[in-house]
């Protein structure tokens, strides 16, 4: 008994080697979709439909090869392959095998059915149509009959063309006629490998009586009681003689194990044109059996010659017209009763009777197969009817003009058996298969409901809680369970795509927008699929296949995930290469992710995240900074957002305006719904300096324009002092992009200032944490003044008068208002804080630089008012008496030193004992 583990090991294998097959085969599809759609021929071209012909060869080529290295059974599928039963078994348990097998007949079919659509064939029809009877007559050949009415009735073209692929697949698909006859001889008692004529035992029991009574002449049927012959097992009348026809003729049996020998001959009968079996091969097939009078019965003895393989294999059709007693005589036969069924349904077949074929039927194609041969043989005997009645009427004799049976009716009642079919007991599970499915569409030519049902299926499978998507929904449309599991199925939609691009490339779905817009459902599906294997590089292609608005839908949604650089200039260069443009894109991405961008915002539900917090128990009147203000984990839609304003570094200056707009946008979503963190993921990814150089080839950050990034996003390139000089200093054009991007701007140094004072809180708290550790606070101080002096940068910026103060649109006057008010007064406070802090640990000047604060505070225009607005005022002063206090009760000892301001100042006051080093101490004696 095999292993479980091992078990499980080979089907994970197997699911491996399957994935990675398919994603082999989608790159070669890739391939050829890429070069058919470069060559952007016109629609009603001869060279689109050449390209899409040579196209469909190509997959049909590449399919046969993925088959051939997949089969066990040698290099192809060819009809003279000997084949076994064991053999047969062994084929079905391979369905990579056999379903490349059928890929590669069903781009056969769609490559043969499509090049008789052409507009150059049509044309061609409807030439031979007003000449349909010209250089006819009464004498002439039913091959010569039977070649005009081809040229003139298209639908009859595509009829036999399927017939002829129906065929084939059968004979090269299909089990061997011995094997399917093995139960029946078996059962006829005739041991294997000797071919035996007539019947035997029924020939046995009448010789055995005649012997036996010694009867020497013709055995008559009234005197079958004479020689008291009877069937040996339930004693029915047995025929007196053994001519073919003598069961029928007298009503009488053969023997069971004769019949059993008739059943496997007209089931070999049946498969042999059922598989398209020519005339000289049937011929050949019965002789060396010893059943010559079959093939005669079947066909006759027709002049056929020079024909096609293809051709060969309707031999039939061209003597239907002529040999209208043949045929009637085929009808009456089939619908003798008492016959084999088999043999009913050769008749059957011969002489368009699609009731008695249709109950010998097995398969969907075998059922396809009667009907088509029945349209076929219907609209050849009305033509030849009209020329017959032309030839006999001289008053119709000028007449040539021939207007075949229109062919929608014909469609239809393929449309209709194919709906019999899905609920037909035999027939229903094989109806749902998806390759069944495509081959039924491209023959009853339904291509518009089909693949418009299947993307339905696929907004339904791909469906989400996420808004929006990028498939378009009917939600009053009900999907089959069949058409989702096509969708489910990569290789089926792999397939199922490109027939839909083929012949969407040619036309076929033009006009109905409300139609072609589920159709681009299917294609966004399969670059869904492409963009989870990791196939990036195939998604423009596929998107220049759809319409515009749905391409820019589907890329808005894919692109999101695309953040490599390498990968975002690979996209970039192939949507230039198809022709789709990336500022679209970009916008309608945008919409997608923040539809709600230019609606108001409503400022009563602005969230206040405080900067500072006031200190443990012991020391409740002082305030520091807290941790975690922009570091907390930011949701995939606030990074995906980011995403899409990162790539606005690939667009050129043309969408300089969008690229401010969203940036802007984002920024004061995020800090005015408290998402700290996300503005400054943001300003990591996409600040203002990067896009701008990027776009502009101009730093926006920078006063002097370098080209160092690096250093153009450091804090002290840029100073406040000169900001609005260099704004002015610059040219007309450099000013107004300066002026677009003036909130943008100042919003990232809001953020710029969280970042450092983040930054400082976490030293600041290893800094307490080792105060008693030499060493580590050596190294500590350090990275409190390269923290201190960051903040102080960015606060500096943020204290100029005119900062949050100049909206670009009144609309965002009351947002831009709201974010100062809370903020200012936050990074004041956490400013005096930090003084405080550096007072004690670094140095004393510093705890002399909070009062500067309040002499800003005083100076600065609006400042004040702004404080005063947020109520924070008494708290600030609060503070700044603190401050005042630490500087009243400090050690007086030290020496003068000279300040910045080259003034002496003493600062032996600062100078602290060891045993005082740290704020709680002093904390303590100011209290």
């Amino acid at each position: 008994m095999p292993s479980p583990t091992r078990s499980t090991t080979q089907d994970i294998a197997q699911l491996q080697s399957t994935a990675e097959r398919v994603t082999r085969q989608a790159e070669d599809f890739a391939k050829c979709l890429d070069k058919f759609v470069m060559s952007r021929p016109s629609k009603v071209s001869t060279e689109a439909w050449k390209g899409a012909h040579s196209t469909l060869k190509t997959f049909q080529k590449n399919a046969q090869a993925r088959a051939n290295s997949l089969s066990n059974n040698g290099p192809s599928r060819s009809p003279a392959r000997k084949h076994s039963a064991r053999s047969a078994a062994n084929s079905r348990i391979k369905p990579d095998a056999q379903h490349c097998h059928q890929e590669a007949d069903l781009w056969e079919l769609l490559s043969g059915t499509i090049s008789l659509q052409s507009p150059g064939n049509q044309a061609s029809v409807a030439e031979h149509q007003s000449k349909a009877f010209l250089g006819l007559n009464r004498y002439s050949s039913d091959s010569d009959r039977w070649d005009a009415f081809l040229e003139t009735d298209g639908y009859a073209q595509e009829a036999v063309a399927i017939l002829s692929w129906l065929q084939r697949t059968a004979d090269t698909a299909g089990l061997p006629i011995e094997a399917l006859t093995e139960d029946l001889r078996f059962r006829s008692e005739r041991g294997d490998g000797i071919w035996a004529s007539g019947w035997l035992y029924t020939k046995e029991t009448i010789k055995g009586q005649k012997r036996l009574w010694e009867w020497s002449r013709y055995v008559e049927p009234k005197e079958r009681h004479e020689l008291q012959m009877s069937q040996k097992t339930d004693g029915a009348d047995l025929v007196t003689q053994l001519d073919p026809d003598a069961a029928l003729r007298q009503a009488r049996q053969r023997c069971e194990e004769d019949d059993f020998y008739e059943a496997a001959n007209w089931l070999s009968c049946w498969e042999l044109l059922r598989r398209g079996k020519s005339w000289s091969y049937l011929r050949d097939y019965w002789a060396e059996r010893h059943e010559d009078w079959r093939s005669a019965s079947i066909l006759g003895d027709l002049p056929f010659s020079e024909l096609t393989d293809a051709e060969e294999g309707l031999t039939w059709m061209r003597a239907y017209g002529s040999e209208r007693m043949w045929t009637l005589t085929c009808r009456a036969l089939a619908e003798q009763d008492g016959i084999d069924s088999y043999e009913a349904a050769v008749y059957a077949l011969l002489s368009s009777d699609t009731d008695r074929s249709m109950r010998v039927c097995q398969t969907f194609d075998d059922y396809l197969f009667v009907l088509l041969n029945s349209l076929v043989l219907e609209r050849y005997d009305r033509f030849c009817r009209t020329l017959d009645a032309k030839l006999q009427n001289p008053m119709i004799k000028a007449k040539s003009t021939y207007e075949p049976i229109i062919a929608r009716e014909s469609y239809e009642k393929v449309r209709l058996l194919i709906n019999k079919l899905a609920l037909n007991e035999k027939t229903r599970s094989q109806t749902s298969e998806p390759l069944k499915m495509i081959q039924a569409t491209l023959v009853c030519k339904d291509y518009g409901d089909f693949f418009a049902t299947q993307g339905k299926a696929a907004a339904k499978v791909y469906q989400t809680n996420k808004s929006p998507s990028p498939f378009y929904d009917d939600l009053s449309a009900i999907s089959q369970k069949a058409a989702m599991d096509v969708v489910r199925s990569p290789e089926s939609m792999l397939i199922l795509v490109h027939a839909q691009l083929i012949l969407q490339k040619l036309g076929y779905f033009d006009g109905d927008n409300q139609r072609r817009r589920f159709l681009d459902n299917n294609i966004v599906a399969h670059m869904m699929w492409l963009q989870n294997e990791g196939k990036i590089e195939a998604i423009p292609l596929y998107a220049s296949c759809l319409s515009p608005p749905a391409a820019a839908s589907a890329l808005g949604q894919i692109l999101t995930s695309v953040t490599a650089e390498g990968e975002r200039d690979l996209i970039v260069g192939l949507l230039r290469k198809y022709e789709i443009p990336l500022p679209d894109v970009l916008t309608v991405m945008f919409e997608q992710l923040c539809p709600d961008h230019a609606s108001d915002i409503d400022i009563s539900q602005f969230c206040q995240v405080s900067v500072t917090e006031y200190g443990d128990p012991q020391h409740p009147r002082q305030l520091k900074v807290r941790t975690g203000i922009t570091t907390a984990d930011i949701t995939d839609e606030e990074r995906n957002l980011i995403h899409c304003l990162e790539w606005h570094g690939w667009v050129n200056g043309d969408a300089w305006d969008q690229c401010c707009m969203i940036a802007t946008t984002l920024l004061k979503r995020f800090i005015f719904h408290g998402r700290l963190s996300a503005a400054w993921f943001l300003i990591e990814q996409a600040s203002l300096s990067r896009l701008s150089l990027r776009i502009l080839h101009v730093d926006l950050c920078e006063d002097e324009s370098p080209t160092d990034t690096s250093e153009s996003e450091s804090p002290a390139k840029r100073s406040p002092a000169t900001h609005q000089e260099n704004l002015t200093a610059q040219p007309m054009d450099i000013q107004l992009i300066k002026k677009q991007a003036t909130t943008w701007r100042e919003l990232e140094e809001l953020a710029y200032v969280l970042s450092a004072l983040e930054a400082w809180a976490v030293v600041a708290e290893q800094t307490e944490e080792h105060r008693n550790d030499p060493n580590q606070i050596r190294k500590c101080k350090v990275e409190l003044s390269k923290c201190l002096e960051q903040v102080q940068t960015w606060i500096n910026y943020c204290v100029l008068p005119d900062w949050l103060r100049l909206p670009l649109t009144p609309d965002e006057a009351p947002l831009l208002h709201t974010i100062r008010t809370y903020y200012l007064p936050e990074f004041l406070l956490a400013q005096t804080s930090i003084l405080y802090f550096a007072g004690h640990y670094l140095s004393r000047d510093h705890l002399a630089q909070c009062m500067e604060v309040a002499i800003t505070i005083a100076s600065t225009e609006g400042l004040a008012e702004t404080v005063q607005e947020a109520n924070r005022m008494r708290e600030l002063m609060n503070q700044l008496a603190g401050v005042s206090k630490s500087l009243l009760l400090a050690n007086e000892r030290g020496s003068k030193k000279r300040s910045k301001e080259g003034t002496a100042v003493n600062v032996g006051i600062w100078q602290v004992k060891p045993e005082e080093v740290g704020l709680e101490k002093e904390m303590g004696r100011a209290k």
